[in-house]
């Protein structure tokens, strides 16, 4: 029996677009008026389901905004700034400050673009990585805390999530992870299978993959949170 989160805060405030209802498996506003709030709930297994919809839709808002479409870029980010409140709302103290700083940040990237202040790319680049990587930390967490109380199949999902959120955490910074890192991320994805499948894996090996994924997660810390990073990398 799946467990019930605790209720999340989706702050929603523009009507979405018709055409991203219907390609988006979200729940999404219906006309509510600015600043106005709603309280959804959901069971564990249903917003794990919803994992990548963040990702989804910055991904549609920065192909949207580099095509000046910037009424659906800004539809698209606060729709992504929803979930990034709700993982907010249920998520532990070590990672909430971070969630709520992101979602905090793609709020006012959204006004931005509505207002057409939001002029570089740059800046949705670096809200997208920071958001990425507050999410990635915020699964990592998770995973482990699924693992604790043996619930192998959530612990699983969550780590496969995480890593997904770590890679696009890198390829918003247009950072190349390492080969040692690209083989802890092959190996992290063979173990959330084997722990969703409830087969062929050792919890001692499992903890050991956690603790590597973790310790990337620290490496891509440091570097999406450098105020030189920039400077460092040329972009």
């Amino acid at each position: 029996m799946m467990r019930s989160l605790t209720t999340v805060l989706l702050v929603l405030a523009a009507r979405p677009y018709a055409t991203a209802q219907q390609n988006s498996p979200t729940i999404e506003s219906s006309g509510l008026p600015a600043a106005s709030e709603r309280k959804v709930s959901m069971h564990e297994e249903v917003w794990l389901r919803l994992a990548d919809e963040p990702s989804r839709l910055m991904k549609q808002a920065d192909e949207n905004f580099l095509r000046r479409k910037y009424e659906m870029a800004a539809d698209q980010l606060h729709r992504a700034g929803a979930y990034l409140h709700g993982a907010a709302s249920h998520a532990d103290k070590e990672t909430k400050s971070a969630l709520e700083a992101s979602a905090a940040e793609v709020d006012r990237l959204t006004a931005g673009i509505k207002s057409g202040v939001v002029a570089s790319r740059r800046e949705l680049e670096d809200a997208f990585a920071r958001a990425e990587y507050a999410l990635a930390a915020y699964q990592h967490l998770k995973a482990k805390e699924a693992l604790d109380r043996r619930d192998y199949k959530i612990a699983g999902t969550y780590l496969d999530t995480a890593v997904t959120h770590a890679e696009n955490t890198a390829r918003w910074m247009g950072h190349e992870l390492e080969a040692s890192a690209n083989r802890i991320v092959e190996s992290a994805y063979a173990t959330s299978g084997e722990l969703v499948n409830g087969a062929g894996f050792v919890v001692r090996d499992v903890e050991g993959v956690m603790d590597d994924i973790g310790a990337e997660l620290e490496k891509l810390g440091m570097i999406v949170n450098s105020p030189h990073r920039h400077t460092k990398s040329g972009r």
